[in-house]
């Protein structure tokens, strides 16, 4: 019998204009272009929130997904979804929802890898639970 950590059984939820499309274990790295808010490292929901805070509402933020960990179709409705509002998710480990992100999706600059998935946002605000 398996047991899960609270890490563990955390996760991301990806929505489309309000849909769920998708969710994974971990983003592969967040970055931005604005003063030094880059973290190229993995980041699990736990972490969301001291990741991104101080980036929310800088401008363009790029996210990393391994499409393995995505799926296929959510990777597909992301890649088609560029001028739709996305909201990123963090669940704890209940299920219900720690913190929430909204952005305008971008298309993503040079050619997508095919191990990864790169959601980009114009910029990310925090959402009131």
């Amino acid at each position: 019998m398996s047991h899960k950590t609270p890490v563990a059984a955390s996760q991301f939820l990806i929505s489309i204009d309000g849909v769920q499309v998708g969710s994974f274990s971990e983003l592969q790295g967040i970055t931005t272009e604005v003063g030094p808010i880059s973290s190229r490292r993995k980041v699990l929901p736990h972490e969301l929130t001291h990741v991104v805070q101080g980036k929310a509402g800088t401008g363009p933020i790029t996210l990393e997904v391994k499409s393995a960990d995505l799926g296929s179709i959510a990777a597909l409705r992301l890649r088609r979804a560029a001028g739709r509002t996305l909201t990123l998710s963090a669940t704890n480990s209940r299920g219900g929802r720690a913190t929430s992100y909204r952005g305008k999706l971008m298309v993503p600059e040079g050619s997508a890898k095919s191990e990864t998935v790169t959601i980009v946002c114009e910029q990310l605000q925090r959402v009131a639970l």
